[in-house]
């Protein structure tokens, strides 16, 4: 009898501390939650593509950079691809093209860590995408903020001198809340630019550290719905400026050697190119 009532008494202990154990987790754990609001709006597609050899033999390294590329079904023959053919090649990152699209559509060199992401609550043809590039963003902290250090929001006509900026990268302290590109003042009276207020230019892309992810991420619903400009890199630096107060945003003016668009006065055409060696 005795014996019974001391198992009984074990048993309890070991069950109470179990449960202890399971309630300090869930209440004082501080590891932020992936989200899952949206996932349901989303589709992946890496599947079936065209695959073809590297201009290398040798398939990089693995990097710590996440690369989100804006585009659209039309463009992915044309510029997505030569980025692929391209840039896209150097390195070891994690890619994903935003565009209401199949892969089966690329030619994809082998061991490309590749996705087509189609955000289904997007327009893929509104312009500007403000919506589009805010739900670029809550994607990539509901789906990897936890497996890079450094997020791009490029678009698709950029040119990417890897090396450099990988070596530049790996000098900062991705904990830090680091918002980085090419500054922006503003120019228009529909801006908005309130004072004391930088954004950072679209076009030749941005960079957001994963200690500015993990901030920025709570308040992405209440910046899409109070936005003050059709301009959604105006609007993304606006939600920084607003809601991380201790962001880094460098604006010193040696950053338009790292960003900058190639204007072609012929055709029109706008090259956007990062960390370039001119």
């Amino acid at each position: 009898m005795r014996k019974r009532k001391l198992l009984h008494s074990i048993v309890r202990l070991i069950t109470g501390y179990a449960c202890g154990l399971m309630l300090h987790y869930l209440v004082f754990s501080t590891k932020p939650k992936v989200c899952n609001e949206i996932r349901s709006d989303v589709l992946i597609r890496g599947g079936q593509r065209n695959e073809v050899e590297r201009h290398s033999s040798t398939i990089p390294h693995h990097s710590n950079i996440y690369i989100g590329m804006m585009s659209a079904e039309k463009f992915l023959n044309n510029r997505v691809q030569r980025a692929v053919d391209t840039w896209l090649q150097k390195g070891g990152w994690k890619i994903e093209v935003f565009a209401d699209a199949t892969p089966d559509q690329l030619k994809v060199p082998v061991g490309l860590d590749f996705n087509i992401v189609t955000l289904r609550s997007v327009d893929d043809s509104a312009y500007p995408p403000q919506k589009k590039c805010f739900m670029m963003i809550r994607h990539m902290y509901d789906h990897h903020i936890y497996n890079y250090d450094w997020f791009m929001r490029l678009d698709d006509d950029v040119y990417v001198d890897f090396p450099r900026m990988e070596q530049l990268l790996n000098t900062i302290n991705s904990s830090m809340p680091i918002f980085f590109g090419t500054p922006g003042f503003g120019m228009d009276p529909d801006d908005g630019i309130e004072d004391g207020m930088y954004y950072l230019m679209g076009g030749p892309g941005m960079i957001f550290s994963r200690g500015l992810l993990l901030q920025l991420r709570a308040h992405m619903s209440h910046c899409i719905q109070h936005m003050f400009s059709p301009h959604e890199d105006v609007e993304i630096g606006r939600c920084v400026w607003k809601h991380v107060k201790n962001a880094k945003i460098p604006i010193a003016w040696e950053t338009i050697d790292f960003f900058y668009q190639q204007y072609d006065k012929t055709t029109g055409d706008v090259t956007n190119v990062d960390l370039s060696d001119t």
